[in-house]
């Protein structure tokens, strides 16, 4: 709070999140009205969606605005759906996300003043530089960078897809029974075909992928290839 002046001071946040083959990275600048940056690059030791990588940021910068005590925060991140989400502008379905989305509401309320706007990628390049990097070494001047790793997601995974009564009859059925549990149809020759196109899927955080393009919020990145969101799983 700057003396002779009751109305706190802003911070600006900028936060980025990504995900690759074996697990994810949150960008995260702070910065005062003063000049004071703060940087942080989080490496997490776990599989993630692009989606979940971003929350993870977004909370990763919550946390951080916390502890140098920020009352009224400008937040930029340039996932759309994340940031419609939290905005109430996108519904949040998924069963994970709405974990996220209650404890990025619920950590929103230690601040006296909180927008959360979406901007375009080229405007917030450092915060995506640093949440691609494992490690990289502070710039000069007034700042300060953090590198941290995560070994656990902020929300609890442990509610892991399954199959229900109402997707038996889906054409993903059998393609899931494989994937999930490692059951194949009993004739060989259907046993067979269901192992060659599963060869083509993934589940990750009960949601189901195939590899192809779609838009980056629908992406996970595995093996190096783009995986195209088809399903999203019930969860327990």
């Amino acid at each position: 709070m700057t003396p002779g002046n009751s109305t706190p001071e802003s911070w600006k946040l900028h936060v980025d999140g990504s995900s690759n083959v074996t697990s994810g990275g949150a960008g995260v600048i702070l910065e005062s009205q003063n000049g004071v940056i703060i940087e942080q690059s989080v490496q997490y030791e776990f599989l993630v969606s692009n989606n979940q990588a971003e929350y993870e940021a977004l909370l990763a910068g919550l946390a951080l605005a916390r502890k140098v005590a920020a009352k009224v925060l400008e937040v930029n991140i340039d996932s759309q759906v994340v940031s419609s989400q939290i905005n109430g502008d996108y519904q949040t379905r998924d069963p994970l996300l709405q974990q996220y989305l209650t404890k990025v509401n619920k950590l929103k309320e230690g601040f006296e003043h909180v927008t959360i706007q979406h901007v375009p990628r080229e405007r917030n390049a450092r915060a995506d530089l640093l949440s691609k990097l494992a490690s990289t070494k502070p710039g000069h001047g007034n700042k300060s960078l953090i590198q941290e790793v995560v070994k656990s997601p902020s929300v609890s995974t442990t509610t892991n897809a399954h199959l229900t009564f109402s997707n038996q009859g889906s054409w993903t059925y059998p393609i899931l029974q494989y994937l999930l549990n490692g059951t194949l149809p009993p004739d060989p020759k259907e046993g067979k075909r269901i192992k060659r196109k599963a060869a083509n899927y993934t589940v990750v955080a009960g949601q189901l992928y195939k590899r192809g393009f779609s838009q980056p919020d629908e992406q996970v990145l595995l093996d190096g290839l783009d995986f195209l969101l088809i399903e999203r799983i019930t969860s327990l």
